[in-house]
Parts: structure tokens; C-alpha cells; sequence
């Protein structure tokens, strides 16, 4: 993950627990039973993304944007989606833990939220 753009790459078992990953873009990315907990992910760029079995909890989101991103299966405690970038914000999660987070004044008209069944 040190390339600052990295384009239709799978990351498969990356655990990086408080690490500060900013100014990187992702683009068409498959992160896979990743553990990014208490980390910074400030100003980067997730396009057309996808998370499968990650562990974000507490991760830091400021001015970073998430573009069309599917959120599945993932544990996502505490995140803070409203200081998230506003342009082009579009997020779907299924069968996620989303206690604690926040979307305060966040417009959504196309979220998708599939509960734990």
C-alpha cells in the first residue's frame, strides 16, 4: 500500500492497527479479512471499492471520499461518516456492525443497509 494510486488490486489479510494511510487513491479495489482498526485513512479516495470481512472500527475518514464503496460483512464501530468528502458520497453496507458511527447531516438518497440477519 505504499503506491499512492492503486487501481483494480485485491488486499487480501492486511493488518495495519493504528497506521496512518492518507493522500492515496483506490480505485475499483477489493479489500479482503483486513484489520484497519484506529487507523487514519484521512484524505484519501475509495472508487468503486469494496470491503469484505474488514475490521475499520474507529478508523479516521476526514475528507476522505467513498464513492460508490460496498461495505460487507465488515465491523465498522465508531466511524465518523460525516467528516467524510460530501461529492459523489455513496456507501452500501450488508450484514454490517455499524454501532457508534455517525452520519450526522450526511445526505444519502441512494445508502443501502442490509441488516444482519
Amino acid at each position: 500500500m505504499e503506491d499512492l494510486i492503486h487501481i483494480h488490486k485485491t488486499f487480501e489479510k492486511i493488518v495495519l492497527i493504528d497506521t496512518k494511510i492518507n493522500n492515496r487513491e483506490f480505485d475499483g479495489c477489493i479489500f479482503k479479512n483486513c484489520d484497519f482498526s484506529n487507523s487514519d485513512f484521512s484524505n484519501n479516495t475509495f472508487m468503486d471499492c469494496e470491503f469484505v470481512n474488514c475490521n475499520l472500527s474507529m478508523t479516521q475518514l476526514v475528507k476522505t471520499s467513498l464513492k460508490t464503496v460496498q461495505f460487507t460483512n465488515c465491523k465498522l464501530l465508531g466511524i465518523q461518516f460525516h467528516t467524510c468528502d460530501d461529492f459523489l458520497f455513496n456507501v452500501h453496507f450488508q450484514e454490517c456492525t455499524l454501532d457508534y458511527s455517525s452520519f450526522a447531516n450526511k445526505k444519502m438518497p441512494k445508502l443501502t443497509l442490509f441488516p444482519v440477519l
